[in-house]
């Protein structure tokens, strides 16, 4: 026989039933339920019905779990950053605490170191007096407010209007031999020393040269 032309044999077990099968199709039987109907279909219908709200339920809780997660997330996120935010402010503030300190102690040392030259000054003569003469402590001693100012002035590049306060001050004089202007690589406090000479110098009343631009 040909092989294209062979019919394949397709072998079925014989039908048995056993226990709950064979109740189940003698309960049909008996209450005249050989349909796709019935009470126990009705019955599991109500079953996978129950299932189906319990499994509802439980994607609901899930989603909600999730909702509360991410805000918990959220809100820990926003602790965090607070809390980011609140340890700069916390050093900023220590910062501007000891910096107030830090300038407090100076103006305190300042005003001792004159207060102590002046009381000093008096007690010496001409020749002693002389060895203190032009020198930074002398000028702020005598006139403290006017070079702290003209200084200011300076550290901020306004050189013509330092320059003008000295003259309407009586001052002028002191010409230096210094370039005038800040260096690339100079620091604040060495800047704001040598604005400190320079406003002394130009605090004096003798006649002399503006400071070089």
């Amino acid at each position: 026989m040909n092989k294209m032309t062979e019919r394949k044999r397709i072998y079925l077990s014989s039908p048995t039933m056993h226990g709950k099968e064979q109740e189940f199709v003698k309960e049909a039987f008996d209450t005249n339920w050989v349909a796709p109907l019935g009470p126990n279909v009705d019955g599991l219908e109500k079953e996978l019905a129950g299932i189906n709200r319990q499994l509802a339920d439980k994607q609901e809780k899930l989603q909600t779990a999730d909702r509360q997660l991410a805000e918990l997330k959220e809100n820990m996120d926003a602790i965090e950053e607070r809390t980011g935010e609140l340890k700069e402010e916390a050093y900023k503030y220590s910062h501007d605490v000891h910096s107030k300190v830090d300038t407090l102690l100076k103006d305190v040392l300042l005003e001792n170191v004159v207060g102590e030259y002046r009381n000093a000054s008096a007690q010496m003569d001409v020749a002693e007096r002389q060895l203190f003469d032009g020198s930074l402590v002398q000028s702020i001693a005598e006139q403290g407010t006017d070079v702290m100012h003209c200084a200011t002035m300076l550290f901020l590049g306004m050189v013509d209007d330092a320059t003008t306060f000295a003259e309407t001050r009586g001052g002028g004089g002191g010409g230096s031999d210094l370039k005038w202007g800040r260096d690339e690589d100079e620091d604040n406090r060495a800047w704001a020393l040598r604005c400190m000479r320079m406003a002394s110098r130009m605090m004096r009343s003798a006649i002399g040269k503006k400071p070089k631009r």
